[in-house]
């Protein structure tokens, strides 16, 4: 099922910076406190639930602000273009 360019961009963008310092998805998983599940789910576009709270906690554990990441997510939408 697609959910959607939002959520798959999304995805993306978490999973570039997860690998952008060398964490597999497992570790980020258990420094966030978040399932490996949801995360895997994330990445791939589905959306799973994904409070605030959680957002929050994987910022932190990849060492950025939720601002900064969500500024990543914005910039990958505007360079596909979609608003």
């Amino acid at each position: 099922m697609e959910y959607g360019p939002h959520l798959k961009a999304f995805g993306t963008t978490l999973k570039e910076c997860r690998s952008q310092r060398g964490m597999s998805r497992e570790e980020l998983a258990k420094r966030a406190n978040v399932p490996v599940a949801t995360l895997a789910a994330v990445e791939g576009g589905i959306p799973d639930g994904l409070g605030l709270a959680e957002f929050c906690r994987i910022a932190q554990a990849l060492t950025v602000s939720p601002c900064e990441l969500m500024k990543r997510y914005e910039r990958s939408v505007r360079q596909a273009r979609w608003w």
